[in-house]
């Protein structure tokens, strides 16, 4: 099922450069984490992760980096390639080593999945199926799956 609305919703926030740390609605529980700005062909790529996720736009928070303090209450962290794994580094994890696992933090209350950044999957196609089984991951964390 597509929701038009979703794909509206998430361009929205890219176009807009929403931090949702700073801003962030209570009913977010999962953010994306894009490390850098995105172009407009890798936030409608991300826009289509996100509706083929099945995730209601309310829940969906996208950045390009991220207040630890801002982490409460989401229950999923999903780091979008390197940039932004390196970014979270500063946490003292190596979100690397655990690729397309969602991975608990205590000491962050959440759960954090690397995968593929849309630049990446944009320049690499095959790697869409990888990127695919990753967000399945994700899916089945948040209990939509």
């Amino acid at each position: 099922m597509r929701n038009e609305s979703l794909n509206a919703h998430a361009i929205w926030q890219l176009e807009r450069g929403f931090n949702y740390p700073v801003m962030r609605p209570p009913q977010i529980r999962v953010v994306f984490v894009s490390g850098s700005k995105l172009s407009p062909e890798e936030a409608g790529l991300l826009a289509k992760m996100v509706t083929a996720m099945k995730l209601p736009s309310e829940s969906v928070g996208i950045c390009e980096k991220l207040d630890q303090q801002s982490l409460r209450n989401i229950e999923l962290l999903i780091l979008l390639g390197e940039e932004a794994s390196q970014a979270m580094e500063a946490t003292g994890e190596h979100w690397s080593d655990y690729r397309g696992q969602a991975v608990f933090v205590p000491r962050l209350d959440t759960k954090i999945l690397l995968t593929f950044h849309p630049r990446d999957l944009l320049q690499n196609p095959n790697q869409k199926r990888q990127a695919w089984n990753e967000l399945q991951e994700g899916m089945r964390v948040l209990g939509l799956r």
